[in-house]
Parts: structure tokens; C-alpha cells; sequence
């Protein structure tokens, strides 16, 4: 009997795996070659959570074809938008 209870954890891990396999973590550094931040983003969803270097969560945002908003954790515009899309005359 004890096998179920072991069967359904590893079933869980395996399930769990790919969730976070689809995270992506970006890290940013200043001029000086230090780290400063990063961010992860959810390839599935667009969502992108900010950290600063000690990584503690700094804000949040979403992406979707390339443009970008970010937010403070009091949810206003932190950034603004970009990138802006390009018109070629």
C-alpha cells in the first residue's frame, strides 16, 4: 500500500517539471560589470516578475510580441513601455 502514496509523488514532481522549465531568468548588470537585478519572465503567459540584486521582488509586468509594461508593486507604471514599434517611411 505504501507504493500509491510514492506513486502519486513522483507523478507530481514529473507533472511539476515542465511548469518550470518554461520560466527564464534574465540577469542585469550595471556599466561596471555588476549585477544589479533580474527578472523572470513566463514564456507561457508574457509575466514578468522584477528583482533587485539581493532578490527581493521589485515589480512585475507583462510582454507579448516584443512590447513590454512594467509595474511598481503598487501597481503603477514603473518604465513606462518600450519598445516602441518602428514605422519605416
Amino acid at each position: 500500500m505504501r507504493t500509491v502514496p510514492l506513486a502519486a509523488a513522483a507523478a507530481l514532481l514529473f507533472l511539476a517539471v515542465p511548469a518550470h522549465a518554461q520560466e527564464k531568468r534574465v540577469d542585469f548588470y550595471d556599466p561596471s560589470s555588476r549585477r544589479v537585478g533580474h527578472a523572470v519572465i513566463e514564456s507561457q503567459s508574457g509575466r514578468v516578475d522584477f528583482y533587485d540584486a539581493r532578490s527581493r521582488r521589485t515589480g512585475y509586468g507583462k510582454t507579448e510580441d516584443g512590447r513590454w509594461e512594467r509595474f511598481d508593486l503598487r501597481s503603477r507604471r514603473a518604465g513606462g513601455r518600450g519598445p516602441e514599434p518602428r514605422h519605416d517611411p
